[in-house]
């Protein structure tokens, strides 16, 4: 994966999980409040392990 997808991919992972949490917050059912939660830690997840991914790439490169 090239850096410039995995930067778009943080940028989406993080609207996604943006997006469910404001979905959450306005969820008729705890269940479904629950459920929007949880994607919303997965996109987070994704982001940060992404982020993670590119800053160790920049660091390897300076290190070369």
């Amino acid at each position: 994966m090239t850096d410039a997808k995995a930067l778009h991919l943080v940028s989406v992972k993080t609207e996604l999980a943006e997006k469910y949490v404001r979905k959450a917050r306005t969820a008729g059912s705890v269940t479904k409040r629950r459920q929007f939660e949880h994607r919303a830690r997965a996109h987070r997840r994704t982001a940060q392990a992404l982020s993670d991914l590119l800053a160790f790439r920049e660091r390897e490169a300076a290190a070369a």
